[in-house]
């Protein structure tokens, strides 16, 4: 029996955890899409465009300081406090040389993109090289410790700061500012909450031979980090080279409504999963395990959220971004699709990192860069944003499973395991959309009407989609079911623990 309990616990912490995160992603994302539906009417297409290819020219400098250090102090769980200085030291010094090195491009970069307006921009995004690197160590310290309530908290408000200044300095008139100046200011404070919620011991001692062993961990790290940022620029970067500011605009819009969900689902399971199977590094059966058991669960979540904005493209966008957008409808439905099949690309990488599995994760995520960089580029050549679209689908479709296949080979992992995780939510998507489908074909006068073709779809998806993944996947709904009560009664699990306990 005491052998389970510290099971129990870091279940019952990492679920928490994993719902604070997501608590604080969709308080963040209600804030920002209200935030967004003023701002789309205030600004112009080609400023979002502007916005986007200054965010992707600046990407792979400020890889210079994603270093994986968080990741690396947090793996050292106990040896955390021995660490943390020279950690801090090597990820300021890291964001000075980014920030100079985004400054460096930045005339380079509005020669490539052939405009003046990416040079300002550009400054301002160096200076966040600097901020950010004052939150490693804090920022550490708490997903150590998984203190995700507080790093939730910090999340929304951060969020929410930015979106309110962002419409002010709109009305104001700044025009592609109004996305950027706020980051700085609000990026302070966010510095300043996390050094009071964690404070950790820093001495004016750099520990430099500490930052060769650091460093040698770090290397893969910062590699795949680089990899990662490469996939998720790189059709923003082929776009702007062949395309006009005003289609960036649009596709750029399309992603980041296509992103929402994996950012709240995936990215917040990441923040939580790394530390959950960092500490079960000494058993990799059980790692595996908790990996597929997390990532069937995030499917059957994920995947229909995705599947269903793919099919209410139209009355998203309207009611989102108005008239001036409706260029964006089939690059959302594509690039939706996408991010449903991506959303586990994020808990893949972190369970190769809690196994120090560094050089298997760098020469993967290399891989798909090579594929995905010559395949966007030629899509963006030939055909614009439309095709790009198709080819980051077609991309995500063939390989986010095999990267998964590989990852967990030799590790209790098959083929078996990897369609337990996709095909489930997969094909209950598929299903549960077809009385939409039927009735926008039946009844045309719901096709012309956006608010009625997502009124209907809101209604018929989901109790169609729960029908269906019940009975392929009980167990799975069952457990969610299970986590969802024990977060609204938390009453109820001290009595279940005392049953556990029972012989």
């Amino acid at each position: 029996m005491n052998e389970s309990q510290p099971t129990e616990s870091l279940t019952g912490k990492a679920s928490r955890g994993f719902v604070w995160m997501v608590l604080q992603t969709v308080g963040s994302k209600v804030f920002g899409f209200a935030g967004q539906m003023v701002l789309a009417r205030l600004l112009l297409p080609k400023d979002f465009g502007i916005m986007a290819m200054a965010y992707a020219a600046a990407a792979i400098p400020s890889m210079i300081r994603q270093t994986g250090i968080i990741q690396i102090l947090v793996q050292k769980q106990s040896a955390f406090d021995r660490w943390v200085n020279a950690g801090f030291w090597m990820e300021l010094t890291l964001g000075v040389l980014a920030a100079l090195a985004i400054a460096a491009i930045a005339p380079g970069a509005c020669l490539f993109f052939h405009t003046q307006r990416l040079f300002g921009p550009m400054l301002l995004i160096a200076s966040l090289a600097i901020i950010g690197a004052f939150n490693t160590a804090p920022y550490a310290r708490l997903m150590l410790d998984l203190r995700f309530k507080t790093i939730a908290l910090a999340g929304i408000s951060y969020n929410m700061a930015v979106v309110i200044l962002s419409i002010a300095f709109a009305f104001l008139g700044l025009g592609v500012y109004s996305f950027i100046l706020p980051l700085p200011i609000v990026a302070t404070a966010r510095v300043i909450f996390y050094w009071r919620m964690a404070p950790v011991r820093i001495r004016m001692d750099l520990q430099l031979h500490r930052w060769r062993p650091m460093f040698l961990d770090s290397m893969f790290l910062m590699g795949s980090g680089l990899f990662a940022t490469i996939l998720a620029q790189a059709d923003n970067v082929a776009l702007g080279r062949f395309v006009t500011a005003a289609e960036v605009g649009y596709y750029s819009v399309a992603s980041n409504l296509s992103s929402q969900v994996l950012q709240m689902l995936s990215v917040n399971l990441s923040n939580v999963l790394f530390p959950a199977l960092s500490s079960l590094k000494d058993d990799p059966s059980r790692q595996t395990a908790a990996f597929f058991r997390a990532a069937r669960l995030l499917a059957l979540i994920g995947i229909p959220m995705c599947v269903l904005e793919a099919a209410l493209a139209r009355p998203i966008i309207t009611i989102i971004y108005g008239p001036k957008y409706l260029t964006a409808i089939p690059l959302l439905g594509l690039l939706a699709l996408a991010a449903g099949v991506n959303l586990l690309f994020g808990p893949l990488q972190n369970f190769l990192q809690s196994q120090g599995r560094f050089s298997i994760l760098f020469k993967w995520t290399g891989f798909l860069v090579g594929v995905f960089v010559a395949v966007v580029f030629i899509a963006a050549w030939q055909g614009g944003a439309l095709w790009v679209a198709w080819s980051v689908l077609a991309v995500a479709t063939i390989f986010q499973p095999l990267g998964m296949w590989l990852a967990t080979r030799g590790r209790g992992g098959s083929w078996r395991h990897v369609a337990a995780v996709y095909l489930p939510a997969t094909f209950a998507s598929a299903l549960a959309l077809l009385p939409l489908e039927l009735l926008l074909c039946v009844v045309p006068w719901i096709a012309q009407r956006w608010w009625a073709a997502a009124a209907v779809g809101i209604v018929t998806f989901p109790p169609a989609y729960m029908c269906l993944v019940g009975r392929l996947r009980r167990d799975d709904v069952n457990e969610i079911r299970g986590q969802v009560g024990r977060r609204i009664k938390p009453s109820a699990e001290p009595r279940a623990d005392a049953q556990r306990e029972q012989p």
